[in-house]
């Protein structure tokens, strides 16, 4: 509370004090006047109006903004909508390479006026795209965005493009190479265009391809002379590794490599010899991509320009060249050819449940498909479908074949290999002396799988019937000429002063007497006409220089020639004619041919456990002998054929027996081959044919120079579920010649562990050549359905417009 003190003033003061002039003046200023009356709503508009002109300038930046994003939103739906039509027609040409939609796959196109006709599409509508799979020309769809309901539309097109072939490679056809896709895609008003060039490659380029880890040591062991991979293209999706098998493995040389790439890295555990198409060569060194500096990529050079690199690794622009996983829709919806269906209840000559089984899978029943020896070259093509496993052997009579099955096909023996075609090798048999003729050497080949593709050497009676063939001629006419089984040298039962029984015996009328110069002379005369008739050197399979084996020189057909002859006895009687093989004179090829359980002796035989087969086959010969003085080339082939024909069933479908002639000839015949080296052919497993599998890797792998490497292979050990035993020694070597490519696309998980005990292959030697047959443009000899792999050449896009996009047609 204010107390106020008021003193007495005068009068006047008290006047003043009320109403003082001063204070009047002081609060003066604050009172309203018409001056300055509404200042302050002219300042609030001012404030008002420069607000809304900042609103309305962020106003219109935002709209600008919206309008700008909204512009590039649907520019990258309209490329992602143009992709998508490449990305459908790739996947279309990747499950059938002939795909185009103008003109056609074989002949380039300069313009778009051809559409082509469609007769299957693969690929199918599926949530958030429609496919409106027109019945000819421009491929056409559209994608729905799921959240927003936005439809894109798109339109795409491909045709083949010219191209120049370049002569200097033999595993690329560049004129058949690439393609031109053009695609546009619509969101409203907006259009955008995409052009690329496709660049189509196919597993026919590769001599060995795989899409996981190409190791190069399970090709070993090589103890003497370096292993031999020859033309074609080595691809390893991750890695390529250069390594061996134990340290007394001499590894791979590489001659003629057309290229040696991986998008990942090269490892190697020694300099590796390569020889290139140029004929360029060198040493890649074992520091491999781990030493970019000395990596050496061998440049290809023309007068001073490089055209480019043999050797290429992920740091040195080794690009990507995976394929596709296998479609089998392809092949089994395949209208040209229509497929032949093989399952467990189909009837095809050749085609049979088989008693053979894999030692890893014992319960799954396998399938044989045996062509058969007699090679032909119709002009069919042809394709097979199976739903089974397959165990394969023989000679198709198709100039083209594709074999698509569903699980593990088992390649058993010679494999579309004309059986007359001679095995010239050069030195060191490395490679043929004279090139492989389609249709008359072999015809057009591909064996596709889901599963694996094993080679199975289990059994030599399905890989080397045409070298017994040669064997059997030659064994026979020894014995011919009066000679045992024995290994020993020995003289002609003539010899022992006219009398067959005299002499050492062993209980079945072989004698082991030494042998006097005399007898090595007369034995030098023999082998003379053996070489004449028998083994004579021959290069081509439309010729046979060998001739009938006569009473000269082969005692023998001279003893049987001489039985009398009266034609009022019994002597032409059928009776007197089939006890003919009785004589003592044919006591030798009887008793080559007899089935033994003594090691002793069934080690120096070819034994046929059928008794009747053995008497109906030796009677003929017999005859031939005593009517004719001679047994003609026609009549020895027919009767060697009916033999390995007794042998190979008695092998397939009766209980396994070490004791017959199989198991134990290889040996014998290594030993011929090389003694006689024109006549005689090596010991030899041919298969002419590419091979595609899909199983990943699933086996012991050593990273360095380990013995563990494990191939796809299956023989020469005793296993029951496989019907087999050993078969060759230690000194025998027997060569896996591979004619084509090895694809490996590793798509397909497999349970199976392979760690090596499924084989023992320190006797063989593997020789892998590649084929030209399956390069597009190779005619008639031409698998069908070769899948393809793609890559991206070129890519451009650009704006478009309506008018571009309507003349798609």
């Amino acid at each position: 509370m204010m107390v106020f003190i008021v003193k007495h003033f005068p009068k006047k003061s008290l006047l003043i004090l009320r109403d003082p002039p001063m204070n009047r003046q002081f609060f003066r200023p604050f009172e309203k006047t018409s001056k300055n009356r509404g200042q302050a709503i002219i300042v609030v508009l001012l404030i008002c109006m420069v607000l809304g002109i900042l609103l309305g300038a962020v106003f219109n930046f935002q709209r600008g903004q919206i309008n700008l994003l909204s512009k590039s939103a649907k520019d990258y739906l309209a490329i992602c909508a143009a992709e998508v039509g490449i990305n459908c027609v790739l996947s279309e040409m990747k499950t059938n390479p002939a795909f185009v939609t103008h003109g056609n796959a074989y002949i380039p196109q300069k313009d778009w006026v051809e559409p082509a006709p469609h007769t299957h599409y693969y690929i199918k509508s599926v949530s958030g795209l429609e496919l409106d799979n027109p019945s000819r020309g421009v491929y056409s769809g559209r994608i729905t965005l799921e959240r927003t309901r936005v439809v894109a539309d798109f339109k795409t097109r491909v045709r083949r493009i010219p191209s120049k072939e370049n002569h200097l490679t033999q595993t690329v056809d560049e004129s058949d190479r690439y393609y031109l896709v053009e695609s546009i895609g619509r969101i409203g008003d907006v259009y955008r265009k995409v052009s690329a060039v496709v660049e189509r490659f196919f597993p026919s380029a590769f001599l060995l391809y795989d899409e996981q880890i190409l190791d190069l040591g399970g090709q070993g062991p090589y103890r003497v002379r370096p292993g031999i991979l020859r033309r074609g293209r080595i691809y390893g999706h991750e890695m390529i590794k250069l390594s061996r098998r134990g340290l007394f493995d001499t590894g791979t040389e590489f001659r003629e490599i057309e290229k040696f790439s991986t998008p990942g890295s090269i490892k190697s555990t020694y300099d590796a010899y390569f020889q290139f198409r140029n004929g360029k060569e060198g040493r890649l060194k074992s520091s491999g991509s781990d030493d970019p500096k000395t990596f050496d990529t061998f440049p290809e050079e023309s007068n001073g320009i490089t055209l480019g690199q043999f050797v290429l690794d992920g740091f040195h622009g080794g690009k990507s060249e995976k394929l596709p996983p296998l479609n089998p829709l392809v092949y089994k919806n395949s209208v040209h050819p229509k497929p032949i269906i093989l399952n467990d209840s189909s009837q095809f000559e050749g085609f049979e449940k088989s008693k053979w089984r894999n030692p890893v899978r014992p319960q799954e029943e396998v399938f044989d498909l045996n062509f058969g020896w007699k090679f032909s070259s119709s002009g069919e093509k042809v394709v097979f479908y199976s739903t089974v496993p397959l165990r394969v052997w023989g000679c198709p009579p198709y100039k083209a074949i594709t074999i698509f099955c569903e699980k593990d096909v088992y390649i058993a023996g010679d494999f579309n290999a004309n059986p007359k075609s001679p095995q010239n090798y050069t030195e060191g048999y490395i490679d043929y002396k004279d090139p492989i003729t389609n249709g008359v050497d072999k015809n057009g080949a591909m064996i596709i799988s889901m599963g694996r593709i094993w080679f199975d050497y289990s059994n030599p009676m399905l890989f080397l019937r045409n070298e017994f063939h040669t064997m059997l001629d030659y064994e026979m006419a020894s014995r011919l000429q009066g000679y045992s089984t024995d290994t020993q040298p020995l003289l002609p039962d003539s010899a022992n002063s006219g009398n067959p029984n005299s002499g050492n015996q062993n209980g079945s009328g072989s004698h082991r007497i030494s042998a006097p110069v005399c007898y090595i002379a007369s034995h030098a005369i023999d082998e003379f006409l053996l070489m004449k008739a028998v083994y004579p050197y021959h290069n081509s399979p439309n010729s046979d220089p060998r001739m009938p084996l006569t009473s000269v020189g082969f005692s023998a057909i001279s003893a049987l020639n001489a039985v009398p002859k009266d034609p009022n006895a019994v002597s032409l009687s059928l009776e007197f004619l089939a006890s003919l093989y009785l004589n003592p004179a044919f006591a030798g090829i009887r008793e080559y041919f007899t089935y033994s359980e003594d090691p002793t002796e069934y080690k120096y035989r070819f034994g046929i456990k059928s008794t009747t087969k053995r008497e109906i086959e030796l009677t003929k010969l017999a005859v031939s002998c005593y009517t004719l003085g001679a047994i003609p080339v026609t009549l020895r082939d027919h009767v060697i054929n009916e033999l390995l024909d007794e042998a190979t069933n008695e092998v397939l479908k009766d209980e396994p027996n070490q004791a017959l002639g199989a198991w134990n000839a290889v040996d014998r015949l290594f030993k011929l081959a090389l003694s006689k080296k024109q006549g005689f052919r090596m010991p030899e497993m041919t298969v002419n044919a590419m091979l595609i599998d899909s199983a990943q890797i699933n086996a012991r792998w050593d990273d360095r120079d380990g013995v563990v490497k494990v191939e796809n292979e299956i023989g020469n050990i005793f296993s029951p579920e496989a019907r087999c035993f050993p078969y060759v020694g230690s000194n025998t070597r027997i060569i896996l010649r591979h004619m084509g490519g090895k694809i490996h696309l590793r798509t397909t998980p497999t349970k199976e562990f392979l760690d090596g005990r499924l084989r023992e292959d320190n006797s063989i030697v593997r020789r892998n050549v590649w084929d030209s047959t399956y390069v597009p443009g190779s005619g008639d000899f031409y698998p069908p359905h070769q899948p393809a792999g793609f890559n991206i050449a070129t890519w451009f896009d650009a704006p478009s417009s309506a008018q571009e996009f309507d003349s798609f047609k």
